[in-house]
């Protein structure tokens, strides 16, 4: 790609000026439409060093409404971000719906320091370069599935430009800082990275994310093609959001999964049971050992996400409360999630999910959690059905690159028949401190049981992996059913350790 661009392009000033007002105008206007339909737009600027890319993201956001985008110049992660998995921090930066993220170096910078700037060569870094690309081409895909408008430039400059700018920032004490170490080895191995970088743009040049590489020798000529192509890609995302047009980029999924055996409601024994007394002493046994493994846990620095989805008074609350009694508060958090806020639906319905990650060494348990989408907003309609569709790859894809992170993930569905849900309804009811446990909502729940059934079912068939499976839970007895969550806990934290 970086061939087809011509260095020695270049725009007079005063051909600049004459167009400048429209570009005002037009960028002015378009930020506003932007925001009005609500589209949620990325901008990123990568390059070579002294490419100029600070300078032209001034010039992006010039004629802008400082309160509708934000600018975020990504460098090395620091000693908090490296606790979680590399993707997070960029999902927690993603722009709400009608707002501009203008990214000053991205998630690229991720794919070239995992090659060269770790010693290894490109050809001897393939497995892990490739991996790389595919996290990226996956995030991009999701943004721009829900509605994203990601513009991606490239700004490029030749050796002999890079080395001419280099000496002037370094020949002023106010500027030299800008040159880093970094800086000076990529411009001495400039051809390798010209390799990579070239390979980099040709993987992850997609119809969603398009890369525009821009030459960056001449200013005014790389700004003019910049503001021309950020005009015409805005205008076909608002002719496409108010036109009611949709792509599915789904179909661009670059891995199928292996899922695990066919999960049914109806093989579970729910007959199972076990007598107060061996409920006891197995609940202080295990326990005992869940304890010690969290410690074992936390000096590997492992993390752990435990899942708990389930009917209505299936017995989630009190298997958890059993669960964490036992594991050191500072090293665990439980999450509940109930109907996603204002702020939360404005963005992709994972991002309220990433900004909740364990750090490593800790454990998160999920109350509910990213399989709503497919289960209560998919039978209330509150998505469409492309929408619960196409969340099953996008799960996916987040719960393997978690395993990747070396994420333990436990997933459970605490399950009851219809007949014991409605005794507990009742004893909910008529118990005075238990009633604020059943909702008007919980009712209208029960009465489309078999449409969550069928919910539910799909979900294991689509999304219970080798690297996530479901474990049903036989919940009518409760004893039962908190013990098999314990167990199962330690089994995952065994096989792993």
């Amino acid at each position: 790609m970086l061939e087809m661009v011509d260095l020695k392009s270049n725009l007079s000033k005063k051909e600049f000026k004459e167009r400048k007002d429209n570009f005002k105008k037009e960028l002015m206007t378009l930020q506003q439409k932007i925001h009005n339909v609500g589209i949620p737009v990325v901008i990123i600027l990568e390059g070579w060093g002294a490419s100029g890319k600070g300078s032209r993201a001034r010039d992006i956001i010039s004629y802008w409404d400082p309160r509708r985008y934000k600018t975020h110049s990504i460098g090395e992660p620091n000693t908090g971000e490296l606790r979680f998995p590399r993707m997070a921090r960029y999902w927690k930066k993603i722009p709400q719906k009608g707002e501009i993220a203008v990214f000053v170096r991205s998630w690229y910078q991720e794919v070239h320091t995992a090659i060269l700037d770790t010693g290894e060569t490109f050809k001897t870094s393939q497995a892990k370069w490739r991996e790389r690309i595919r996290d990226i081409q996956n995030f991009e895909r999701q943004l721009a599935d829900n509605g994203y408008l990601i513009i991606k430039f490239f700004l490029h400059i030749s050796r002999k430009e890079q080395d001419r700018r280099f000496k002037e920032l370094l020949s002023n004490k106010n500027t030299k800082w800008r040159v880093t170490d970094l800086d000076q080895k990529h411009h001495e191995r400039y051809e390798e990275y010209y390799e990579i970088f070239d390979s980099i743009l040709e993987e992850t040049h997609r119809m969603y994310a398009p890369w525009y590489a821009v030459s960056a020798t001449d200013e005014t000529y790389a700004i003019n093609e910049m503001y021309q192509t950020i005009i015409e890609q805005m205008n076909k995302a608002i002719e496409r959001k108010e036109s009611d047009f949709k792509h599915d980029f789904s179909v661009f999924a670059t891995k199928n999964f292996h899922l695990s055996p066919k999960l049914r409601l109806a093989d579970v024994d729910l007959t199972q049971a076990l007598e107060q007394e061996e409920y006891k002493e197995r609940l202080e046994k295990t326990q005992a050992e869940l304890s010690d493994l969290h410690n074992k846990l936390y000096r590997k620095k492992t993390p752990m996400i435990i899942i708990f989805e389930g009917w209505d008074a299936a017995g989630k609350g009190g298997a958890i409360r059993r669960l964490v009694s036992c594991l050191d508060p500072r090293g665990c958090e439980v999450i509940p999630i109930a109907s996603p806020t204002i702020y939360e639906k404005n963005r992709h319905h994972l991002w309220r999910f990433w900004n909740a990650l364990p750090k490593t060494g800790h454990i998160k348990i999920f109350d509910r959690s990213w399989y709503g989408r497919c289960m209560v907003e998919r039978v209330e309609g509150f998505c469409t059905e492309d929408d619960w569709k196409r969340s099953y790859t996008e799960i996916n894809e987040f719960e393997e690159y978690l395993r990747r992170q070396d994420f333990i993930i436990v997933k459970f569905w605490l399950h009851i028949d219809k007949d014991e849900q409605l005794r507990r309804f009742e004893e909910r009811k008529a118990s005075p401190e238990k009633q604020w446990k059943i909702t008007d909502e919980d009712w209208r729940n029960r009465e489309k049981w078999e449409q969550y059934e069928t919910a539910v079912e799909e979900m294991f068939a689509n999304a219970s992996t080798d690297f996530a499976p479901w474990t049903i839970i036989a919940g009518n007895d409760k004893y039962f059913a908190r013990i098999q969550v314990i167990e199962r806990v330690i089994q995952a934290i065994k096989d792993r350790l």
